[in-house]
């Protein structure tokens, strides 16, 4: 009778601490690896832009690819859960502005950056350039770093960060 007591108490203890340690895996995935492959796909955006786009007023055929691909991109962060509140715009074509959350941490932002670079360089054809911007509330966007194509390979980046000591308000 003891040893079947013990061995239901054993059993019972080895099976919480399985749970808490497949719980505490479970809870430290990584949200931007998963955003990343999430909907739309690189391949959905390519069918997208592959398709006939409505044009607003006054724009050209490559600036609404361009517009469209900004508009999928963010929505795969957007809707995806955990919300990662990326935006994206085109300065010029080989010129972008990459905005995120202040408080996402740099290694998360560096996976988005060059996921947006990689997707830009593959639709596009285009070795551009990607300013990193903090977007804080009530306050003005402050450039955070660049990410920058390396010299003669066209599939290298270097990231350069250029953290702020302060944000100044004016």
């Amino acid at each position: 009778m003891r040893r079947i007591v013990v061995a239901i108490v054993g059993i019972t203890l080895i099976s919480f601490f399985c749970y808490l340690f497949w719980k505490q895996k479970k809870d430290n995935s990584d949200p931007v690896a998963e955003a990343v492959l999430a909907t739309p796909t690189l391949t959905q955006i390519w069918q997208a832009l592959q398709g006939a786009i409505a044009l607003h007023k006054g724009e050209t055929q490559d600036a609404g690819k361009r517009r469209v691909f900004t508009e999928m991109f963010k929505k795969r962060f957007r809707k995806f859960n955990p919300t990662i509140a990326v935006g994206l715009r085109f300065e010029r074509p080989d010129l972008l502005r990459l905005y995120f959350p202040a408080r996402l941490e740099p290694y998360y932002r560096d996976r988005i950056a060059y996921t947006a670079w990689r997707e830009i360089r593959d639709l596009f054809g285009v070795n551009c350039e990607i300013s990193l911007w903090d977007t804080y509330i009530g306050l003005a966007p402050s450039k955070e770093g660049v990410l920058k194509p390396e010299g003669g390979d066209s599939n290298r980046v270097q990231i350069t960060h250029d953290f702020p000591r302060e944000h100044y308000v004016r």
